[in-house]
């Protein structure tokens, strides 16, 4: 499952950047309740119209009697299909919901069935459209959609980057894939027109993610000076021991404390900002666990 899917909110206070829809919801809830509505839910890709309309979808109606459905398959004998079947409550339901994607792809005939239907709607039955177009939705063969859209309640979603993308980087952390400051992800979502979707597969490929800088060595001692050639040389006392990092058994790898998160090249385990690791510039980042294991001469 990818991080969408695995993080998309499961209840409104999990909503991200929608608060104006959200209490345009709240305000009719409080007015009689959501249900025996139409609504139109427009906003770019990316930024929440699924994720809304399912949660309205759950708030109005059981899980067996929701219908999602695109638009190019709501014909008009459709409709009168679910005319038929919405003569009544569904058993056991508290009501019907119907779910059309891409909206905007309606047929002429169907907008004028729908417009009946709408009419003489029943309190117990709740339709939702979703677009990806802002605005005016131009139905295919109508002039005008005045008629459809003012019987319908709009909710306009937002394309908030800020929001969007301390939402990304929150769910970065928890995933250990977070290595980039919050502008870096403000860039991405701006980027990606706000489509957290896409931003959160872009993170789950590892585009957040930098590697570590080793700590730079101390620089070292300067030479004894040469004996003078006047007086006593001074004995060859030996220099007392400076703290460096630890030997291994292959060049170029070196103990660091690490600055910023990454993955094991070995593991591919987490490696969290503080974490003792091994470093090789031209190889990668090796995990406390692995590091231990090679310094100990497990591994080669």
């Amino acid at each position: 499952m990818n991080l969408a899917d695995r993080y998309r909110p499961n209840r409104w206070s999990e909503v991200i950047g929608q608060a104006r829809a959200v209490a345009v919801l709240d305000r009719l809830r409080e007015r009689g309740g959501l249900a025996g509505r139409g609504y139109w839910i427009s906003g770019r890709s990316g930024t929440g119209k699924t994720t809304i309309a399912r949660l309205l979808a759950r708030e109005v109606a059981p899980p067996f009697a929701t219908v999602e459905l695109d638009a190019q398959a709501l014909t008009p004998a459709a409709l009168r299909r679910i005319e038929d079947e919405c003569a009544g409550k569904p058993l056991g339901g508290r009501g019907w919901c119907y779910v059309v994607n891409e909206a905007h792809g309606l047929s002429c005939d169907s907008v004028r069935k729908l417009l009946t239907m709408f009419d003489e709607l029943p309190a117990f039955v709740t339709w939702i459209f979703t677009t990806t177009t802002q605005g005016q939705a131009r139905f295919d063969g109508m002039a005008d959609d005045g008629p459809l859209l003012s019987r319908l309640t709009a909710l306009e979603l937002q394309a908030d980057p800020i929001a969007l993308a301390a939402r990304a980087q929150e769910l970065a952390r928890l995933e250990g894939l977070d290595g980039q400051p919050p502008q870096a992800y403000q860039a991405l979502l701006l980027r990606l027109k706000c489509n957290l979707r896409a931003a959160l597969q872009a993170i789950e490929s590892g585009a957040m993610l930098v590697a570590d800088k080793p700590v730079e060595p101390e620089p070292p001692e300067p030479d004894e000076p040469p004996d003078s050639p006047v007086g006593p040389s001074k004995p060859n006392l030996p220099k007392a021991p400076t703290c460096s990092a630890p030997a291994d058994p292959v060049a170029g790898w070196r103990q660091i404390t690490a600055r910023l998160g990454g993955r094991c090249i070995r593991c591919g385990e987490a490696v969290k900002p503080g974490e003792v690791v091994g470093h090789n510039q031209q190889v990668g980042v090796l995990c406390a666990a692995c590091w231990r294991r090679k310094t100990d001469g497990q591994t080669t």
